[in-house]
């Protein structure tokens, strides 16, 4: 297995690519929909989501502080039924990249009218992913470490010329409909704020994991008031009405936005950093992919994982879905809940069985 070690303040960069990547690009406007003006509240809410999480990894990261989620499975429930649940996370991982991989394809054919097949822009992603996975962590972290203050500088560069357009009238009336619609429509944002489980694979390989929960949780309240303040800026310049029937509301922004004569169609020069965001997730979740795969059969190497991995990726993030709507409407209302699953339910439910059975690392279940 690989042998490179991290930081903590490494990981939470790559946390944070990992979940805003996608997170701004597409959540916005699924949640304006039903949300409508009260959007912005929603991330504050959807991240106790990401807190829950974090604690449960990391208890479980204090029992089991030098093995990923494959290994420390067989310890807690026994070698057949952790094996079952490590497949699992397998193709947790597999499809969250599916799903990302398809996502970047959309997004570059509706957004700029590529007139490029999907299959070929899947098959770009996955093989510039594929490359990063194959290298391995510290050249995935050193990916992150270039791309985040560009991604964040585009951004806050974005929010910052949209200002003069703010009108906070259309935020108005505040809380229409009460907290409730508030809670029931932050399971799309818990669920991206979730993909903090990437933790369960990456905490052993840390050189101070006792940090990792102290910087993971500076960093989720950072991706909570960066997700606010994006979905408030385009709520206040776009209106919820018409946010709310944008596929990528962000991009729509991009383009409105001008400052007099001097800046005009920013969107050229904050998409290709956009873009390299998405790609170090799309790396990060392939790579967590072979590295399960790899821990589950035994293998010394990750490697000869990806090789397999690259023709099922492209196949399914070009064959799966007919068109954007069958994507929105997954990422809308299936995907959240069982995703959910992996990021929550499941590794309580390891935590819990492990406190029972007071299974430690070097506790070999019977």
């Amino acid at each position: 297995m690989d042998k490179e070690r991290i930081s903590s303040t490494q990981v939470a960069m790559l946390l944070f690519l990992v979940i805003t990547a996608t997170d701004i690009l597409f959540v916005p406007g699924i949640v304006a929909q039903t949300v409508r003006q009260s959007a912005w509240l929603v991330f504050i809410s959807s991240s106790l989501t990401g807190l829950t999480a974090l604690w449960i990894i990391s208890k479980l990261g204090q029992r089991f502080p030098r093995l990923t989620l494959p290994q420390y499975s067989e310890i807690i429930l026994g070698k057949i039924s952790g094996k079952i649940i490590s497949a699992a996370y397998v193709l947790f991982f597999l499809t969250v990249n599916i799903l990302v991989n398809r996502e970047f394809s959309e997004f570059l054919t509706n957004s700029l009218s590529i007139g490029t097949s999907m299959l070929i822009l899947n098959t770009a992603i996955v093989l510039v992913s594929g490359y990063g996975a194959f290298k391995g962590i510290e050249v995935i972290i050193r990916m992150a470490q270039f791309v985040l203050p560009l991604f964040v500088f585009s951004f806050l560069f974005l929010f910052t010329l949209a200002v003069p357009n703010v009108d906070l009238e259309k935020l108005l009336p505040l809380f229409e409909g009460g907290f409730q619609p508030i809670f029931s429509g932050s399971i799309v944002p818990a669920s991206f704020y979730g993909e903090i489980v990437v933790l369960v694979m990456l905490l052993p390989i840390v050189n101070h994991p006792q940090e990792v929960r102290r910087k993971a949780l500076y960093t989720l309240l950072a991706i909570t008031g960066f997700s606010a303040l994006g979905t408030l800026i385009m709520l206040t310049v776009i209106g919820p009405d018409l946010m709310g029937h944008l596929l990528f509301p962000l991009w729509y922004l991009a383009r409105a936005i001008e400052f007099k004569s001097y800046i005009q169609r920013i969107e050229g020069l904050v998409f290709p950093l956009w873009i390299t965001g998405v790609v170090v997730k799309s790396t990060v979740f392939y790579y967590l992919a072979c590295l399960a795969t790899a821990q589950v059969l035994g293998l010394k190497t990750h490697k000869t994982v990806v090789c397999v991995f690259a023709p099922v990726q492209i196949m399914a993030a070009t064959f799966l879905f007919g068109n954007m709507f069958q994507l929105y409407d997954v990422l809308n209302k299936y995907w959240p809940p069982l995703g959910l699953v992996f990021e929550v339910v499941l590794p309580l439910l390891l935590l819990m069985i492990a406190a029972l059975r007071k299974k430690r690392q070097g506790v070999m279940a019977p």
